[in-house]
């Protein structure tokens, strides 16, 4: 088996990565962010940025023939825990 790089468009970045990896029927995601498709930080509250980060997720999966229903795993970073129920109301729709 071979890894292959799954790609999403243009590196908006121009990071030395992948937004992931894809190793036999397993897909491995790299860290996604509220990043829109020029390298920006989308501006606005926590909701709206885990929307965006959710959107980016899904852009990789799909791109790696794969979709949410799939994941096993994620893990989620926040730069203040009274953020929680904000992005965990974003994640869980």
């Amino acid at each position: 088996m071979r890894k292959e790089l799954v790609r999403t468009g243009p590196a908006p970045l121009n990071l030395p990565f992948s937004p992931g990896i894809k190793f036999g029927d397993l897909v491995f995601v790299s860290g996604q962010g509220p990043i829109d498709q020029n390298g920006k930080v989308v501006p606005g509250d926590v909701k709206s940025q885990t929307k965006t980060t959710l959107e980016n997720f899904r852009r990789v999966l799909v791109a790696a023939q794969s979709g949410f229903e799939y994941v096993l795993q994620t893990t989620v970073y926040l730069s203040d825990l009274n953020d929680y129920s904000e992005m965990n109301e974003a994640y869980s729709t």
